[in-house]
């Protein structure tokens, strides 16, 4: 649907995390079968490429959000909290906000200085709620978008465990929906 956000190789959030990347926002149109039925797709999206080693003796958690809205707008962020540190404000944090310019209709993505993700977790530590704060320069408002969970689940993957979550995202009087992911050590360190 436009431009590419990309996750600074020499940035923070990669040199912490040990991978590099890209997110772009897509709007899926078509069909899929399900069982025998036919069923018309409509949606939106992202899609990604991501490449390094992390080192997760190093991580103790990776959060990414991925907020994909009406008319273009969209957000992508990714969070390395490193191994020992025991809050999000320990957190490396980089995100995009991918949107048109609003005198060309050009695609853009505009990369935001300060990005803050507040986040609601249940007893067991599933996210269910999520704000974030994003501003994209010294002086003006962060632009705000909040969400709520829709459904998840858990997966044990061994060493690492990883709570997927599908949220509904509101932003700018925009509606949409997205993904947080949360994956961490599973021995909580």
């Amino acid at each position: 649907m436009g431009a590419i956000a990309e996750l600074d190789p020499e940035g923070p959030v990669a040199r912490t995390g040990g991978m590099a990347g890209f997110d772009q926002a897509v709007h899926v149109t078509g069909s899929a079968t399900v069982g025998d039925q036919r069923v018309a797709v409509d949606a939106l999206g992202q899609r990604g490429r991501s490449w390094g080693a992390p080192d997760w003796d190093r991580i103790a958690l990776a959060r990414t959000v991925g907020a994909w809205l009406d008319n273009g707008l969209a957000v992508s962020l990714a969070a390395i909290r490193p191994a020992g540190a025991a809050h999000h404000a320990d957190e490396e944090v980089a995100a995009t906000i991918l949107d048109h310019d609003p005198e060309t209709d050009a695609p853009r993505a505009i990369p935001v200085l300060d990005p803050r993700l507040s986040t609601t977790y249940d007893a067991d530590g599933r996210q269910t709620a999520a704000g974030l704060e994003l501003f994209v320069d010294d002086e003006g408002f962060p632009r705000r978008a909040a969400g709520e969970v829709r459904c998840g689940t858990t997966l044990d993957l061994g060493r690492l465990t990883l709570h997927c979550a599908f949220f509904r995202w509101r932003m700018e009087g925009r509606v949409g929906v997205g993904r947080y992911d949360v994956l961490a050590r599973s021995d909580g360190s």
